[in-house]
């Protein structure tokens, strides 16, 4: 574990990340499982949880996917740039 944590962190202070077309082909693979699974998921919250599709769509898949589409849909302006002012404090 800590030489994951130091991967991720080591990746995040080069500044490399994965491209916008990258993140939306996964979101978009999301969005597709969910619907290609949702009978299957539905049962096993069913078995799991006791939760009727009705519910389980509402509560968890239905979150998911939105969650997902909204992620999406906003991806482009989410990754713009932006000048934001920063206080200097000086040490006393």
């Amino acid at each position: 574990m800590d030489q994951s944590l130091r991967e991720m962190r080591d990746t995040f202070a080069s500044g490399r990340t994965r491209s916008v077309k990258w993140r939306k082909t996964q979101l978009e693979a999301i969005i597709e499982m969910v619907k290609d699974n949702e009978d299957k998921m539905c049962d096993v919250l069913f078995q799991d949880l006791g939760k009727h599709s009705t519910e389980a769509f509402r509560d968890e898949l239905g979150f998911v996917m939105r969650s997902a589409t909204t992620a999406l849909n906003c991806l482009d302006k989410w990754v713009v740039p932006k000048k934001v002012r920063t206080l200097y404090y000086a040490h006393i």
